[in-house]
């Protein structure tokens, strides 16, 4: 089979309601990814193997030589926020636009260089909202704390909604990347971490906002999410997500498509 479409042209056609698509791409081969930006290499340059840290949040950060990537190793002693209900006390949020504003100039040569006639540019945000909420908390004390200090964690996650914001702004106003992909794990291998209404609550609208600038700046929107998401897949189709990326091969994605055509 001789493909006429370029991996760029096949993948815009495949996110039409209409395109015709020659293929569906593997993987990420339809995109090249810009490495070197400086926002990154401040929120996650000290993950490096063999060792430990801590990020810019204060969050403890264990790379074992063995293991296949950096993991938050976060207990009721360590944890940033010792109580949510002062979470100014205990949170110090990166000061994103202070610091990156200079040493962009490896990550522009590399955008650059990348052949845009046949390929997409992307870059690569992780750790979201919720991830970074128990990253800065104990897992249990996140979720109980939906339930039990609302307002508290209402507020949180708009600090840190208006931090991701910063980020992004930063990647499109330097590198003008045709795809961000948006990190952030709402479930296991076969349930949500909450409830479908409890995510609404919480996370629907300040992902909205995100999503929302990105469509604003001709950005394609690609949700990294391994997990069971399938009850809230029609909300990530209405705050703007182009791409679920991660979408689990034991569930039934004809059935998931045929929610958000």
């Amino acid at each position: 089979m001789i493909l006429l479409l370029t991996p760029k042209q096949n993948l815009l056609e495949t996110l039409k309601k209409d395109g015709k698509p020659e293929c569906l791409c593997n993987s990420f081969t339809m995109f090249r990814g810009i490495p070197g930006d400086p926002v990154f290499k401040l929120v996650r340059g000290n993950r490096i193997r063999g060792t430990t840290s801590h990020d810019q949040w204060g969050t403890l950060i264990l790379f074992p030589e063995d293991a296949p990537a950096a993991v938050p190793f976060v207990t009721p002693e360590n944890q940033v926020v010792q109580d949510i209900t002062e979470w100014q006390k205990y949170v110090k949020v990166p000061d994103l636009a202070g610091r990156c504003q200079e040493g962009w100039e490896d990550a522009i040569a590399a955008e650059k260089a990348i052949d845009h006639e046949k390929y997409l540019t992307m870059t690569v945000m992780g750790t979201g909202i919720f991830e970074q909420l128990h990253m800065l908390m104990t897992f249990e004390d996140t979720l109980m704390n939906f339930l039990l200090e609302p307002e508290a964690m209402h507020e949180l996650i708009d600090v840190i909604c208006e931090y991701r914001l910063t980020y992004m702004k930063l990647i499109v106003e330097h590198l003008h990347p045709d795809c961000i992909c948006s990190h952030d794990d709402w479930g296991s291998k076969n349930t949500m971490f909450m409830s479908p209404e409890v995510w609404r609550e919480f996370f629907k609208e300040p992902f909205r906002k995100l999503y929302d600038y990105l469509h604003e700046n001709g950005v394609i929107v690609m949700h990294h999410g391994d997990s069971y998401m399938e009850p809230i897949v029609e909300d990530m189709a209405e705050i703007g997500v182009d791409i679920w990326q991660g979408v689990l091969p034991t569930k039934n994605i004809k059935e998931i498509s045929e929610k958000v055509v």
